[in-house]
């Protein structure tokens, strides 16, 4: 840069430079306390209750609980422990209505089989 004349004369460090301070930036979804490296309070991730609900359940509704397990792991590895939290409570959620529709099919029909029963008898 020198050796250019319209370059010659100007400085390629700036005045600026040297008053720098930390950067004020932090991610918002990084947690110190819940890091990758400090680990944090233990959270379920309902995955295996997920696969056996969505197989023996309301598939449907165990999808969505099946998705939801798979995150909590990945988003408490990046230091989002509230979405992992989030993602564990959903996977919960999802699991408990995919049981909850399956035991109010399972006892309809049983009323529905009775009732056919009593009638034909």
């Amino acid at each position: 840069a020198a050796q250019v004349p319209e370059l010659a004369n100007r400085s390629l460090v700036s005045p600026a430079i040297g008053k720098m301070t930390a950067s004020p930036y932090r991610p918002p979804s990084v947690n110190q306390d819940f890091s990758p490296g400090h680990g944090g309070p233990p959270i379920p991730t309902y995955l295996w209750q997920s696969i056996v609900v969505t197989i023996f359940c309301c598939w449907p509704f165990g999808i969505p609980a099946i998705v939801n397990a798979a995150k909590v792991d990945g988003l408490k590895a990046r230091g989002d422990y509230h979405g992992a939290l989030a993602a564990s409570g959903d996977a919960k959620k999802w699991c408990m209505i995919s049981v909850g529709l399956w035991v109010a099919f399972l006892g309809l029909g049983l009323v529905f089989g009775f009732i056919s029963f009593v009638v034909r008898y």
